[in-house]
């Protein structure tokens, strides 16, 4: 981190602004020098053109689905900034299956919200057989919703590797427990497939197929 700051703060550097992790930043107590986050929430002058669905509810939900006008942001796609990859920012522990000992010790770090939102990211990537080269964007918030803490709001994007092709959506829905955590991630992967994401990812993957196979002949 202190590398890439001296290069940004040199005399001579060529450089206007770098792109950190605000996380790391902020635990070497170097947060004075984050200017702005890519989130979302903090693009100066966005306006949010996506469709926001909600997810059909669970048996034990009263709320009605409720869908905006498509009609009028056809061809549009939200400025959200930039969205993270799958399960960014979430740390996990492994242990030794069964060890109860260490799984008591580590208990009190464990953080409900944050698993509950990457589940649902990682059944969002695991749905559209996503991965590290598929440009699969999301960004999961808490208490967004009529619900409060227990509705999580999920945006997302698939996009082509050229940029020019993008399919987005945001869905809330109660969540408080990992099936249902599970089922929402499917729930946007069905949506976005809907909006056209499979012709897409279906070139992905093509594009990738012919790469690996021409490595494989080198």
């Amino acid at each position: 981190m202190g590398t890439r700051l001296g290069k940004l703060d040199a005399d001579d550097s060529p450089f206007a602004a770098i792109v950190l992790a605000a996380a790391g930043l902020i635990r070497l107590d170097l947060g004075d020098r984050i200017s702005t986050f890519l989130s979302s929430k903090n693009v100066e002058g966005a306006e949010d053109h996506s469709v926001t669905e909600q997810a059909p509810p669970a048996p034990h939900e009263k709320a009605e689905q409720q869908v905006e006008d498509e009609q009028k942001t056809e061809g549009r796609n939200p400025r959200w900034g930039m969205l993270h990859a799958v399960g960014q920012g979430a740390l996990a522990i492994e242990t030794r299956q069964g060890d109860a000992r260490i799984e008591a010790l580590l208990a009190p770090l464990h953080d409900k919200e944050t698993a509950l939102a990457t589940l649902a990211e990682r059944s969002l990537m695991r749905t559209l057989e996503g991965g590290c080269s598929v440009p699969i964007g999301v960004e999961t918030s808490w208490g967004d919703g009529d619900g409060g803490e227990v509705d999580l709001t999920m945006k997302a994007i698939v996009c082509s590797v050229d940029g020019k092709q993008a399919v987005t959506a945001v869905m809330t829905r109660q969540i408080e427990s990992e099936p249902e955590s599970d089922e929402f991630g499917w729930e946007m992967a069905r949506l976005l497939l809907d909006r056209g994401a499979g012709p897409i990812l279906k070139a992905i993957n093509l594009n990738r197929d012919i790469l690996e196979n021409q490595a494989g002949n080198a």
